[in-house]
């Protein structure tokens, strides 16, 4: 490895991975950590990759979870050569046009490890199940993304200074209210995009899928842990929303409006990011005829999240020790899943959420040394 190619590992692949660790380890635990035994896990997955290698409809939804995957890591990269940091990443442009597009490839397949890895898994299965001509497509499929982010950052640096003068974007065509809950929404698609889509891609496939499995085989209980460990994965997504209202939103505080109203208006945001797994639990009810189950799901959702965000405002915390907490709380859910008395999940959430706002909300001040996570 050249300097070069060092300095790119340092100040890009290494800080990318490093952001967004947290994530990592929630869909490796979402992945493997739910299965009963590590045996389990490897056939849960050997059984994915042979869907991948025999539908098209699983290979195409596996391939836009990696595309999701690619589109942050390239708004990481924009978000760097948007900062006067980096700068000195704009002198590749003196190199050859091939020269440099080899570096930028080195540096898209170190972000990209992940997706490269699974796909030689996917190869040494396909070769052993003589399905070659899949895995070889599979392959070329990830390739294909590879060279893309490559373009994509090459262009990027070609760019060079005209980056640093977008500092907004907008993806929404319509305006939203001007309201907390518009406010929030609107940071969230125009700051969170891409991170929000993985967590949706992952959560609404996982609960579609599992709701489908023959009646035979379905497990409730299970069904809540993956329920459950979804609406975890929201957190990183929660806390940036926290550090939004308590930061460029802090004019808000000053307004006249009531805690309750402010209550409300954050649970309607919760309420409308969950209704992708609320269509994908509709199987629970048509399928699996738990009608019962389906609306403690529906109404535990949105609770479980306004209580995240409210536990952010009983002490000052980094996400790090939100995540800590939130270890504890989603053990208490998990414990309360597996008894048949489900309403009391909806009804802890809410009660612990009214609860802790009231008393921790007015007298919370945040400390402006805490990072953002990204």
């Amino acid at each position: 490895m050249d300097r070069i190619d060092q300095i790119l590992t340092h100040t890009i692949a290494g800080p990318f991975y490093r952001r967004n660790a947290g994530l990592f380890l929630f869909l490796f635990f979402l992945l493997f950590g739910i299965q009963p035994s590590f045996y389990d896990a490897l056939r849960f997955h050997y059984a994915v990759i042979q869907s991948i290698l025999s539908s098209w409809d699983f290979f195409l939804l596996v391939l836009g979870i990696w595309l999701v995957y690619v589109i942050k890591a390239l708004l990481f990269v924009r978000g760097c050569l948007a900062t006067g940091a980096y700068d000195y990443l704009f002198l590749l442009n003196a190199l050859p046009p091939g020269q440099r597009f080899l570096y930028l490839l080195r540096l898209s397949a170190r972000l990209l490890a992940p997706a490269g890895i699974y796909a030689l898994l996917v190869w040494g299965i396909s070769v052993k199940e003589g399905r070659i001509a899949a895995g070889c497509v599979f392959m070329g499929a990830i390739v294909l993304l590879c060279l893309f982010a490559t373009a994509v950052v090459s262009r990027f640096i070609h760019q060079a200074k005209d980056l640093q003068q977008v500092i907004h974007y907008r993806l929404l065509p319509f305006p939203m209210p001007p309201t907390l809950t518009g406010f929030v929404l609107r940071f969230m698609v125009q700051k969170q995009f891409p991170a929000l889509l993985l967590i949706k891609l992952v959560s609404f496939s996982s609960l579609y899928f599992f709701v489908q499995l023959e009646t035979a085989v379905f497990e409730d209980r299970m069904l809540w842990l993956l329920f459950l460990t979804s609406l975890t994965g929201h957190s990183f997504i929660i806390f940036r929303n926290f550090r939004f209202m308590e930061t460029e939103l802090a004019f808000y505080r000053n307004l006249p409006v009531r805690s309750l109203i402010t209550l409300a208006g954050l649970l309607a945001v919760y309420v409308i990011i969950l209704l992708p797994e609320g269509w994908a639990l509709r199987g629970l009810w048509v399928h699996q005829h738990h009608a019962g189950d389906y609306l403690w799901m529906i109404l535990t959702g949105p609770l479980f999240l306004l209580l995240i965000h409210v536990l952010l405002y009983t002490e000052n915390m980094g996400l790090k020790e939100l995540l800590q907490l939130l270890f504890g709380v989603w053990i208490v859910f998990v414990l309360f899943s597996l008894s048949k008395q489900h309403w009391l999940l909806p009804a802890i959430g809410l009660f612990f959420s009214v609860l802790l706002f009231r008393l921790s909300y007015r007298g919370y001040e945040t400390d402006s040394t805490v990072k953002d996570p990204g």
